[in-house]
């Protein structure tokens, strides 16, 4: 057992849990479930999660992230990436498309 590095008077527990996440991407969003341990102190209820379970997570994400159709995204999303037909499109609407 170690102790808690938030309140470090707590002795942290792992106890095992199932987690559904829903996170963004290029496709829209992503949902996955996983099942990972998480440490808990049992002082202040602080919860981590060490390497193991990230990288269970990522392979989760990728898994499900690979399932999904490519799709394009709405143009007021930021963070994804314009595709030369959206540009195109908007060229067009703007009047500045090449003759």
């Amino acid at each position: 057992m170690s102790s808690c590095v938030f309140c470090r008077t707590g002795q942290l527990t792992n106890k095992l849990e199932r987690m559904t996440l829903r996170q963004w991407s290029n496709k829209g969003y992503v949902r996955y479930e996983v099942m990972v341990v998480v440490h808990v102190c049992d002082s202040c209820g602080m919860r981590t999660l060490d390497e193991t379970a990230q990288k269970i997570m990522d392979e989760a994400f990728n898994r499900e992230y690979r399932k999904l159709p490519w799709v394009e995204a709405p143009a007021n999303q930021s963070a994804t990436p314009v595709s030369s037909r959206a540009v195109r499109s908007t060229a067009e609407l703007l009047d500045l498309a090449p003759p």
